[in-house]
């Protein structure tokens, strides 16, 4: 007793403890003792609580909350409908056809198993069938008759549906809704001292929310795979089986096993043993594979990377590579050409060129890396390489190149890739603080090391290939100036200022008065000093502000390299910014990484390094022109020297290597260097373009009648 007393001191002696066991108590006793009357006030907190996450992240894309709930409320009753609706009457015929079908599928297995006597008449007899086959029928019948007779008759089963159906939907709305309100009077009754029970909380939140995404995705995914087979084979009651199949992930391994009998029977019954039978069992098989797939759940980025730290090396799966993985990795390499690269998986398993010796080698060293490659595309090659996971042996712009320059995915393919496509991150002016925070703001000294000394971070101008990069820098700075025909006086409105270089040039060398704009703060800092240093901040002035509040009258516009982080539905806004400080005869120049069709910027990179970005295809950009009659004077395509650039870039960054582990860690340096070099690669390969864009008013006769003064 006294072990009993000290263990209960001990365990209870904190008051958090107390709390969290009281609340958890109360909580279970409420679900015990209320939960029959309460069931649809619970029902509708479940289903608040999974919609959050909807919510959280389009509030996180910059739309605001009551918008948001709305959205998300609106596509959960649209769902419910499809699913009363549309699913459920396919779902309950196909499952009276079913029922109405089994005494003739009997019929059929009866005949068979009568026939095992004749073939194994020491082992079992016919009166052992019989007696078998009476006890199934006997079962079947009741189970059928249960299955036929479930219907809305009874009045207080309709008024439990009207009240699910009604009153459940519109606490859910109100919950959402109401939130921050429901939440705050709540709070009131809880113990000022509640740490321990938030931290429990918040780690059972994120758990809940990974599981419910996972298996939601996992039945998706499954559900999809088998009607679309069942489907194109034929297969009868398909809808009906591949609900089945489904929702059979719920209960891993045994409920796929067990969902797996009928799917089987049903083809035997349909087909007997024919070659569409067995294409079946092996369509399912491939299907019960891929949900093991699925469901093999990587480590969490924060282990992998401890653990890539603590080795030597990269790491490497112990267990072979399996029958479905090679085959799905076959399937995407097939896809793309086949490339001119070869791929090794960490347990020696290769796929090399069908000819010509390979210009590099991509070695995956673990299923976890092999599984985010075909799951994710783009993301998951990102952060398996940056994780050291996966390594190329060979040149990786050479390697990036061939993988860049295959034919557009079509079908399936193309459905895959838009499925791992990432919408950019909104540029709302609070958005864009936080997208150029995650990228510029990382640290001067870093920029430093590989930039050139006028900190230009935009593409360089090489009139002649053997410039230095600094030269290069200068050359498009001067080129920049020239086609704005820039005179001393003018007045120049700058949107995005990066470092400052472009407007202390113009000052400094053309005799302009400056207003940059700019949102990153290390750089604004850093520019804003410079000029007071050098004293020229009585012709430039950084303005730390959005270039949506740009203001006053300017004979120049000029926005080199942030149209990028711009956004596509915010053109127009910015046009509007451009008329509004534009003079009658005022010029202005947009400078922008672009596309020749539209896409969307590597999701990768919009992940990790440039969120928000979109480069724009110059149809799109004049959104920019158009509403306001702006002529467009001059169109030219930099993307070579954009390529040439990156080249120098990479160069200084892998001269610099170690000083950024040092700064950071392994894993942000391989994500920099694969970011830069994937940048180069993709305007070798064709895909990014470069774009400078002269335009004016389009009533401005002050014109040039040639580009001589370009090439002065």
């Amino acid at each position: 007793m006294k072990a009993i007393t000290e263990w209960f001191k001990f365990q209870f002696n904190n008051p958090q403890v107390v709390y969290l066991t009281v609340f958890l108590l109360g909580l279970f006793a409420v679900l015990v003792f209320m939960g029959h009357m309460l069931a649809p006030l619970l029902a509708a907190v479940v289903i608040a609580y999974l919609l959050e996450g909807l919510v959280a992240l389009l509030e996180r894309w910059g739309i605001g909350r009551l918008l948001a709930v709305l959205f998300v409320y609106l596509a959960f009753l649209l769902f419910v409908t499809m699913i009363l609706f549309g699913l459920m009457p396919l779902l309950s015929q196909q499952t009276t056809q079913f029922v109405q079908q089994i005494p003739t599928m009997l019929n059929a297995g009866q005949e068979l198993l009568f026939k095992l006597p004749q073939s194994y008449p020491e082992i079992i007899s016919s009166e052992q069938i019989s007696d078998v086959m009476r006890m199934i029928r006997s079962e079947v019948t009741v189970l059928g008759q249960q299955v036929l007779s479930l219907s809305l008759a009874s009045v207080l089963g309709l008024i439990a549906v009207m009240i699910y159906l009604i009153l459940v939907p519109i606490l859910i709305f109100f919950l959402m809704k109401d939130k921050e309100r429901l939440v705050t009077w709540v709070s009131r009754f809880a113990p000022r001292d509640h740490q321990l029970v938030s931290q429990v909380w918040s780690e059972v939140d994120r758990q809940i929310g990974n599981y419910v995404r996972g298996k939601f995705w996992e039945i998706v995914i499954v559900w999809f795979a088998c009607v679309a087979t069942f489907t194109f084979l034929g297969l009868q009651y398909s809808m009906l089986l591949a609900v089945l199949v489904g929702v059979s992930v719920l209960i891993p391994y045994v409920g796929a096993a067990v969902v797996t009998i009928p799917v089987v029977l049903v083809a035997w019954f349909q087909w007997g043993f024919t070659s569409e039978f067995f294409v079946l069992v092996s369509a399912r098989l491939n299907v019960l594979m891929g949900d093991d797939w699925v469901m093999a759940s990587p480590k969490p980025v924060s282990e992998q990377s401890k653990t890539l730290k603590d080795s030597d090396g990269p790491l490497v799966s112990s267990a072979p590579s399996r029958a479905l993985e090679r085959f799905l990795l076959r399937r995407v390499l097939e896809a793309m050409g086949p490339p001119s690269f070869s791929v090794v998986l960490w347990d020696g398993f290769a796929i090399h060129p069908p000819s010509g010796e390979a210009i590099a080698t991509a070695h995956i060293h673990t299923r976890n890396a092999l599984i985010q490659l075909l799951r994710q595309g783009d993301i998951g090659f990102g952060e398996a390489f940056s994780r050291g996971e996966i390594t190329v042996d060979g040149d990786l712009v050479d390697f990036l190149v061939a993988a860049f320059s295959v034919p557009q995915p079509e079908g399936v393919a193309k459905l895959v890739k838009q499925m791992q496509q990432r919408k950019p991150r909104a540029n709302t002016q609070t958005g864009s603080r936080q997208n150029i925070h995650h990228h510029y703001d990382i640290g001067n000294d870093f920029y430093r090391l590989w930039l050139d000394a006028e900190m230009q971070y935009t593409c360089a101008y090489f009139p002649e290939a053997d410039m230095t990069l600094e030269a290069a820098q200068q050359a498009k700075m001067d080129h920049i100036c020239r086609k704005l025909q820039l005179q001393p006086g003018d007045r120049v409105a700058e949107a995005g200022c990066g470092w400052g270089g472009l407007a202390r040039h113009m000052a400094l060398y053309y005799g302009a008065s400056v207003l940059s704009w700019n949102v990153s703060k290390e750089q604004v800092r850093y520019a804003s000093d410079r000029a007071k240093a050098e004293g020229y901040d009585d012709r430039v002035t950084y303005v730390l502000d959005d270039y949506r509040n740009m203001s006053g009258e300017y004979d120049v516009f000029v926005s080199v390299g942030m149209l990028e982080h711009v956004g596509a539905d915010n053109y127009p806004e910015l046009g509007n910014v451009v008329d509004r400080c534009l003079t009658a005869n005022g010029r202005a120049l947009v400078h922008s990484i672009g596309r020749n069709r539209p896409r969307l910027m590597n999701a990768w990179i919009e992940k990790r390094i440039f969120p928000g970005a979109y480069p724009p295809t110059l149809r799109e950009m004049m959104d920019i022109f158009e509403p306001h009659h702006f002529s467009v004077l001059d169109v030219e395509n930099l993307r070579l020297h954009y390529a040439l650039t990156l080249d120098e870039w990479l160069k200084r960054f892998d001269e610099h290597y170690e000083t950024v582990v040092t700064q950071f860690d392994e894993e942000f340096a391989r994500a920099w260097r694969l970011y830069l070099a994937g940048s180069q690669a993709a305007f070798l390969a064709g895909g990014l373009q470069l774009f400078q864009v002269l335009f004016t008013r389009e009533r401005n006769n002050e014109l040039p009648f040639s580009r001589g003064h370009l090439y002065v």
